[in-house]
Formats: C-alpha cells, sequence, structure tokens
C-alpha cells in the first residue's frame, strides 16, 4: 500500500479511536501527526495541543496568562521553547509577524542564545534557567501555529531569518557541510541517521571539499575531510561555518533547519518514513524555500539516496553552488525579466547591467523594488543575461565591457544568431530543439529548463466557466513544446487543450490520421479561448 494510502487509513482509524474514546490524549497526539503529515496543518496543530493533556508532558506553570492568539495591541509576549534545536529554529519564525503587534521576548536553550538575536524581532532573548523580565503573556512556541492558524499555503516562509553573528573563512573549492546523526536522545534518531560512509562516496566528486559538522567526533574521518567538531561551541559557531559554505547535506537534524533559516542550499536525505514536518511524496519543503529532500524509496535505503545526490552533483561541470552577487542584463524589460528580478533580490544581492524603464512598470510595489536596485557597467561577479531576438553588440566576444567570471545566457527566443552564443559559460533554453542546435553547432554547456507557471504569482483572473481542467498556457512556445507537454498531461488527466489562435485548428492535421488516438478531435474537446474565457 503506497503512503498516501497508508495515511489516509491511518486518519479514518484515529478517527474512529477518538469516536469511541473523546478524551484519549494519546489519540489524539497521533492523530495530530497523521493530519500534520498528510498536510492538513490547521487541522493538526489543533489535534497538537493534546500533546499538554499527555501524563508525561505536564503544561508549564506561568503566572501570566496563555496568549489566545489575539492581537497583542502592544503587549509584551514571551514565547519559550519546549522541545528540541530544530523545533526552536523552525518556529521562531514566527516572531518578525507577532513583532509588529508588540514585544517579543524568546526564552531558548542557551546555545541558541547568541544566534537568535539576529532574528528581525526579538526585543529579547533569554536562555533557560535565567530569571524572566516581565512580560504579560506567554505561549510555547510551537502553539503558535495553532493560534495563527497557519496552513501550508500561508506559512511564513522568506528567509533568511537567521544570520550569522560571527564571521570565519574556510579553504576549498566546492565546500560541502555534512551530517550523518543527530541527538542520540532522540527517540527517532536511528532511523534519521545514516552511515557516514554514505557520505564519505562523495569525496570522488571532483573539487569538492567534504566539511564534517558533527558537534561529538564519534568516528575516524579521512583525511581529506575537514572536521570542525573542536570549532562547533554553539549555534553561532555554526551558522558562521555554514555562511561559507556551498552546500549542505545532513539527515534531519537541527543543521538542516539552521541551514534552512540563513536561507543556504540544503539537501535533506530523509527515512522511509519521515517526521511529519516533510510530508510526504515532495522534493521541496514548505517551510525552507532553498531546501531540498531526497528520500528512501523503501525502508532503509540509503544506497538509492546517495546515488541520486552524487548524480546531481556530477549533473554537469557547472557546480550548484550558491551565487551571493549577481549581475542581470535584459535587452528588454518584459514581464519574464521584471519577475526574474524580483524574485533574485530575494536569494543574493542583484545588480543591474541595463537599468529597467520605470516608467512602463505598472505595479507601484515592482516599481520601488527595481528602483533599488544598483546599476554597473563592468561586472566582477556572474552575469546572467536574458536573451530575447538577439544578443547585443557590446555582448559580443572580446568585448571586455561585459568581462565577469562567468556569463550565463538565457535564451528567451529560438530566433537568434548562434556564433554570438558562444561567448558565453552557460545557456538556458527551454526547447529541446534549440538545446539541439546548440549542440549541432558545437556549444555544449547548455541546460533545458521545462517552462511553466506559478499559480502564486500568475493568477490574474478569477475561475472561469472552463472548471477544473488542467491547462496548458503557451505563452507563444513553439507548437512542439505546446503538443509534447498535452501529450504528457492527457496522459493521465481529463484534459482540454485551449488555444488563442484565432482559427478553428490551430495545429494543421491536429485531428486527422494517427494522431485521432493521441489527442482529441477539433470540436470535441479542443476548442478556443475568446477574450472573455480567461485562465483560471
Amino acid at each position: 500500500m503506497p503512503q498516501w494510502a497508508q495515511t489516509a487509513a491511518a486518519i479514518l482509524h484515529h478517527r474512529r479511536a477518538i469516536a469511541l474514546a473523546p478524551n484519549d490524549a494519546e489519540a489524539h497526539f497521533g492523530y495530530a501527526f497523521t493530519l500534520l503529515i498528510s498536510g492538513d496543518l490547521q487541522a493538526g496543530f489543533a489535534e497538537y495541543e493534546w500533546r499538554w493533556r499527555l501524563a508525561y508532558n505536564p503544561p508549564r506553570k506561568l503566572a501570566q496568562p496563555r496568549w489566545d492568539g489575539a492581537p497583542l495591541n502592544g503587549k509584551t509576549l514571551l514565547l519559550w521553547a519546549e522541545q528540541g534545536f530544530g523545533d526552536t529554529i523552525q518556529f521562531v519564525r514566527y516572531v518578525s509577524l507577532l513583532a509588529k503587534q508588540g514585544r517579543v521576548i524568546v526564552e531558548c536553550q542557551p546555545s541558541l542564545r547568541s544566534l537568535l538575536t539576529s532574528v528581525p524581532g526579538i526585543a529579547q532573548v533569554i536562555p533557560q534557567g535565567e530569571p524572566l523580565p516581565d512580560f504579560d503573556l506567554q505561549a510555547p512556541l510551537l502553539s503558535v501555529p495553532h493560534l495563527l492558524k497557519t496552513a501550508i499555503d500561508t506559512i511564513p516562509a522568506p528567509v533568511p531569518y537567521l544570520q550569522p553573528t560571527r564571521s570565519i573563512e574556510l579553504p576549498g573549492k566546492f565546500k560541502i557541510g555534512i551530517a550523518w546523526a543527530g541527538d542520540p536522545k532522540n527517540p527517532i534518531n536511528q532511523r534519521r541517521s545514516c552511515p557516514v560512509d554514505q557520505f564519505l562516496k562523495l569525496r570522488s566528486i571532483p573539487d569538492v571539499t567534504l566539511y564534517s559538522l558533527q558537534k561529538d567526533r564519534t568516528v575516524e574521518l579521512p583525511e581529506d575531510v575537514i572536521d570542525l567538531s573542536d570549532r562547533l561551541q554553539d549555534f553561532a559557531d555554526t551558522a558562521a561555518i555554514v555562511a561559507q559554505l556551498d552546500l549542505v547535506i545532513s539527515i534531519d537534524t537541527a543543521l538542516a533547519h539552521l541551514a534552512g533559516a540563513m536561507g543556504k542550499p540544503i539537501w535533506v536525505v530523509l527515512p522511509f518514513s519521515p517526521d511529519w514536518r516533510w510530508l510526504l511524496h515532495r522534493s521541496n519543503c514548505p517551510w525552507y524555500p532553498t531546501m531540498r529532500l531526497f528520500r528512501q524509496p523503501q525502508a532503509s535505503d540509503w544506497d538509492s539516496v546517495f546515488t541520486s545526490i552524487a548524480a546531481e552533483l556530477q549533473r554537469s561541470s557547472f557546480p550548484a553552488r550558491s551565487i551571493d552577487t549577481l549581475a542581470l542584463h535584459c535587452s528588454t524589460w518584459t514581464a519574464t525579466a521584471i519577475n526574474l528580478a524580483l524574485q533574485l533580490q530575494r536569494h543574493c544581492r542583484l545588480t543591474l547591467l541595463s537599468p529597467p524603464d520605470l516608467s512602463q512598470i505598472a505595479n507601484p510595489l515592482d516599481r520601488y523594488h527595481l528602483a533599488q536596485l544598483p546599476a554597473i557597467l563592468v561586472a566582477d561577479c556572474p552575469v546572467l543575461c536574458l536573451l530575447d531576438r538577439g544578443v547585443p553588440e557590446r555582448y559580443r566576444a572580446g568585448d571586455r565591457s561585459i568581462e565577469a567570471p562567468l556569463k550565463i545566457g538565457w535564451l528567451l527566443s529560438d530566433k537568434l544568431e548562434i556564433n554570438r552564443l558562444k561567448d558565453y559559460n552557460w545557456l538556458i533554453v527551454s526547447s529541446a530543439k534549440m538545446a539541439q542546435r546548440l549542440e549541432a553547432a558545437g556549444i555544449k554547456s547548455v541546460s533545458t529548463i521545462d517552462p511553466g507557471i506559478d499559480p502564486t504569482i500568475f493568477h490574474p483572473m478569477k475561475r472561469s466557466r472552463c472548471g477544473d481542467r488542467f491547462m496548458i498556457f503557451a505563452a507563444g512556445e513553439p507548437s512542439d513544446l505546446v503538443l509534447a507537454a498535452f501529450d504528457r498531461v492527457a496522459a493521465k488527466h481529463p484534459a482540454q487543450l485551449l488555444t488563442s489562435w484565432p482559427i478553428d485548428s490551430p495545429f494543421p492535421g491536429l485531428h486527422l490520421g494517427s494522431l485521432k488516438r493521441r489527442r482529441p478531435r477539433a470540436g470535441a474537446s479542443l476548442g478556443r479561448c475568446s477574450a472573455g474565457d480567461r485562465f483560471p
């Protein structure tokens, strides 16, 4: 039985158990984890409040009243850590939201004190065991998601919300931090921990330097793995090291939360039955935008996990490293260029080689953010160029005005002069045919990405009468891409192909001959989208 089916069955069993014993705290507690891992965060966090009725987990007794989620109206709120380091790091994100309503004090584990001073909005950080200052209301940190009615699509996920408070320098080319074991006191530690030998396989990848971020050294490491255990006195030390790494690969432990909260690239290796917060059947994490999840396909199968990781690291000679500073050039400031610039500035220091025409940008917030970006003429950092129907003269090979350590071209059009593209270190295309043309011309450093739409960004109209059908937004792409996308979707979904071409059949022969078996007939489920039928 697949995991999703097991989870659905478990939810039904928990509901039956609760119906028989409505006040059974253990039944509610188990139900909470099942709901959370299924993605129903609102119901799951509500059930999670039953943890305070467990015999082994009595509620903390404080004189001040428990906060009920009402507006603070300038009052002082104490948030106190109740579980592990990773839990504190994950949920301290809510402070910046609450600080807009009042004053927020955080009581945390002593080794997190220095690091948490970097969280925006925290008025005071108190180590556990020290006297508490005056406050009006209090709440355990893991109750905040319930009090704020957090759902999957309302998770406050902007990163970084933790910053290193110290600085450190690390040698090496592509620097990867690793952690293979967690707190041995944690009841799931044995299941989530991974043999260090799996991590050591990554040593064979060219230009990679491994740094051990295990605080307690329990195994003998090869000489080419740099052991940093003697430099990890508290989490501020760890944060200073993580800030210098290109990538962190870790089991489910506090280090993974730290790297995610700092906005660093973090790959987490997960057991077949993971903790609730990682959900099921997804490789990304709604809590941390820079995190990738590598899951065991079956229990105890770490080999498959690290085969996938090694393949990702060796996928090309172009390393998937973090770029701190990036210069962006756009020959025309289209919607693609504007949205790309707005997204990039969240993850790196972005400068512009060609300033946008702000008068053409309708959204005033977009105008404001783009106006803040500095413009430069010569780049001493990687340059990303959006190439649309032509490469500007000054971007040809030999022009010293655009000398940069790395030049990346993103082709927005397939009508480009290929000879002018050979000056780029790497090219990004969205058409398989264009990739083949470049390869035939001797250009090998090419990546193909699938075009798509993020519905959280591009969702301009209310749902239409088209219903809940899967739709493909072509946006002027070549017909081969549209048809290939439709073929893949139609094999799995009851799909309708909508087009905006002003002809009855946008693709000649679409409903003729052998295509009958693969694509719908015109007039049946193939139609045109009129001006009044917008995309939902």
